[in-house]
């Protein structure tokens, strides 16, 4: 379970769900005490679960009096305020974003108390895992003095969200080989470039949505040090959600289809079971779930989302999950596939009233033990639906645009 906002003491502000802190060693009493995180942390371990929390290292909360500001309260912690220019690396680092008072972390009296809080959280807390915010405006130094003094393994995933920066860029800050830094920065980034294309597929319907969603999963294999452990994902509190632009489910099902079963660590915002639309603005972005009208645990979307995350743990179960390939990428029949491990997986772009498509993979491009003729590989959303090896390849109908997951029947 991730902690989707901040759980520092924040300056209170509608714009800003706990990004604005006030006091980061003081817990934000709209959350509960620090004996209730405890008590989080150890019942979701009780049931097998891991805690993530959102953290920020960049930059406190808005204050005209530093001395409002815990644990830094005076000018000297911070960078001298200036505006952003964004074609200079050194002006991303040390000015400040949206005018907020930017730490200056290479300064001796400021690194090693952001080690310590990050030392508190995950010893007393037991936090499995961190989601970093606003990564690429903090030197990368700090983040490999961070990597190696106080995660000790954790599991970190940064935001790098900059407008015009090529991939190799965002890569970066998984492994770097610039001459800011080389090496290991942090564990993984948030994959928003792979964000933005299956949302122009699956949400957008571009016409070369799917050969384009093709080269950009070839181009990150390519340039990241390691896909696996990126953050994939298709709706976040910082994006208008999917529905809200489209509201066919069937295309939804479809991205949420690659965002689980793609190379990566997805992240599913909370809301998407419940088919939560919002809104524009940020609150609507970042809306309650207990105003959303209830928990229906037998609606369409909650239903399809427990045949997907048990499609995912099987595919992880059977191993050789390290083992991908795009199958398909036909633009025209709008159809996109792939294999990950043991399992074939065919999506469509087309949309709830596509109707059937069909799809051929060829035998020999099948994982292995899959390609022998008679073989019945069977999907695990519908729960049923098999289709059999024939003539050295599959053929696969896709029915009302929705996703498969195929697996190899097991003997009756």
């Amino acid at each position: 379970m991730r902690v989707s906002s901040p759980i520092q003491q924040a300056v209170t502000s509608l714009w800003s769900p706990g990004y604005w802190a006030e006091d980061l060693f003081a817990m934000n009493p709209h959350f509960g005490t620090e004996e209730d995180l405890v008590a989080l942390s150890d019942a979701l371990h009780s049931r097998g679960m891991f805690l993530m929390v959102d953290v920020v290292y960049n930059h406190m909360g808005p204050a005209d009096d530093k001395s409002q500001l815990k644990p830094f309260d005076a000018d000297f912690y911070y960078h001298q305020n200036c505006q952003i220019d964004y074609s200079s690396q050194d002006s991303i680092e040390d000015c400040w974003l949206a005018n907020l008072p930017d730490l200056n972390q290479a300064d001796s009296r400021v690194g090693p108390v952001l080690q310590g809080w990050t030392d508190k959280l995950l010893t007393k807390y037991k936090v499995d895992g961190i989601r970093i915010d606003t990564v690429a405006y903090v030197h990368k130094g700090f983040w490999q003095y961070l990597t190696q003094t106080a995660l000790n393994g954790t599991y970190a995933v940064g935001e790098v969200l900059i407008g015009g920066k090529p991939l190799s860029y965002i890569a970066g800050y998984q492994n770097s080989s610039d001459n800011e830094a080389q090496g290991l920065v942090l564990d993984a980034v948030l994959n928003y470039p792979l964000f933005f294309s299956l949302r122009d597929a699956f949400m957008s319907q571009h016409g070369d949505g799917i050969s384009s969603l093709a080269r950009q999963l070839q181009q990150e294999q390519a340039t990241f040090s390691d896909v696996s452990v990126l953050g994939t994902f298709l709706d976040n509190h910082d994006q208008t959600r999917f529905l809200l632009t489209q509201s066919d489910h069937t295309l939804y099902k479809n991205g949420l289809t690659c965002t689980l079963l793609l190379p990566g660590v997805p992240i599913v915002y909370y809301g998407t079971e419940q088919a939560m639309a919002g809104g524009e603005s940020d609150d609507d972005k970042r809306q309650p779930l207990w105003l959303h009208g209830g928990y229906d645990t037998s609606g369409d979307l909650y239903t399809f989302m427990s045949h997907l995350v048990a499609g995912r743990k099987k595919m992880l179960e059977l191993g050789q999950a390290d083992e991908f390939k795009v199958l398909v990428a036909d633009d025209g029949n709008r159809v996109f596939g792939f294999r990950r491990g043991l399992s074939v997986v065919l999506t469509s772009t087309g949309g709830q009233d596509s109707g059937e498509q069909s799809s051929v993979v060829q035998a020999s491009e099948l994982p292995p033990g899959l390609g022998s003729d008679g073989t019945q590989l069977c999907d695990v959303l519908s729960q049923g639906n098999c289709f059999a090896v024939a003539n050295g390849q599959l053929e696969v109908t896709l029915s009302g645009g929705l996703p498969v997951i195929l697996f190899k029947k097991l003997s009756d």
